[in-house]
């Protein structure tokens, strides 16, 4: 079966399984980094938002011998599970003084967003872009996020509310740290304590080392690129790895433009540091040794992107090198 064979499928089988009245829809999604994803989408009657369920990884099971009736009952399944806990308040879009305290930013790569980028306010930075989304406390510890397009700008403004890229940034950099705070973890106390640890490691050894450790906190992660890194074992466990991210673990890239964050991380390390684009959802902060060099790392981070990471996932192809003294980035 042919990839449009089985969409047509999966979205057949969905108006049949579906409450009477629904609205059943696959539309093209242009994801971060370009991707564009197939997203079946099941609206029933007296609701605005859904979850979208993506089709194209249910195919590549598919055609690895997965039964077509399995893979619907998971979809729908999926469907079932999220619809109820699925509400994005729509109502918050038509007033923007609603959404002020809700804007946040994420971190993409301009080269590799170049369609999202012309739809949606954003500005430059280092080689990256900032977009701006509508965070909403879904509750249950979950969050649901709306990106601001330019013809919500244009919405905005017909309604006699003028809203700029400067002022969505302005209220960005308030409100993103406060709804996401940055975690901070050791990849030291990972290798050295595994991850079901509940014992703080670093924050001990913060206090050995007379750190200020406020800023640090625990973060489930496997490192398991490390095996591939040109940095060794050793090296990461001496020289003090660390992951971070925020709250949610996700598109926690966007820490780097928390301010006081990295000078912050320099004045506990004492030293200049390489940031690592581990992926959209986390970056890696490596203090500065004689033998290592921006070259070096940027081969790391690119093997490590084309190995380990999807491709929507994907934030840089090269390292980044920090400068203590001046704030500087370097690549």
């Amino acid at each position: 079966m042919e990839y449009t064979e089985f969409i047509d499928f999966m979205k057949i089988r969905a108006i049949k399984e579906a409450p009477e009245g629904a609205r059943v829809c696959v539309n093209k999604v242009i994801k971060t980094n370009d991707t564009v994803l197939d997203g079946l989408t099941i609206l029933e009657r007296g609701r605005y938002v859904s979850p979208t369920v993506y089709l194209n990884p249910y195919y590549e099971r598919y055609k690895r011998g997965a039964e077509l009736e399995t893979l619907f009952q998971e979809i729908y399944l999926v469907y079932e599970t999220y619809k109820d806990s699925f509400e994005f308040p729509v109502s918050l879009f038509e007033n923007f003084e609603n959404l002020k305290e809700h804007i946040t930013f994420r971190l993409v790569n301009t080269n590799r967003n170049k369609q999202l980028l012309e739809e949606a306010p954003h500005r430059d930075f280092l080689d990256l872009s900032i977009i701006y989304y509508c965070l909403i406390d879904a509750g249950d510890g979950n969050m649901s996020a709306a990106l601001i397009r330019n013809e919500n700008l244009r919405g905005w403004c017909k309604a006699g509310r003028t809203v700029t890229e400067e002022e969505l940034f302005s209220l960005a950099c308030e409100n993103t740290p406060r709804l996401l705070p940055p975690i901070i973890r050791s990849v030291r106390d990972l290798f050295l304590h595994g991850f079901d640890n509940d014992k703080d490691d670093f924050e001990d050894q913060a206090d050995q080392d007379d750190d200020e450790d406020a800023l640090f906190e625990r973060l489930d992660y496997n490192p398991d690129w490390a095996g591939e890194a040109r940095i060794s074992r050793e090296q990461i466990i001496n020289n003090n790895m660390y992951i971070i991210t925020n709250c949610y673990r996700r598109n926690g890239a966007a820490v780097l433009l928390y301010d006081g964050l990295l000078e912050k991380f320099a004045e506990c390390t004492g030293r200049n540091f390489y940031i690592l684009p581990s992926s959209i959802h986390e970056i890696i902060l490596l203090p500065d040794e004689p033998d290592f060099d921006l070259e070096g790392m940027s081969e790391m981070v690119s093997s490590v992107n084309r190995n380990g990471v999807a491709p929507e996932e994907v934030l840089s192809d090269h390292a980044y090198y920090y400068h203590a003294d001046t704030g500087e980035i370097e690549f």
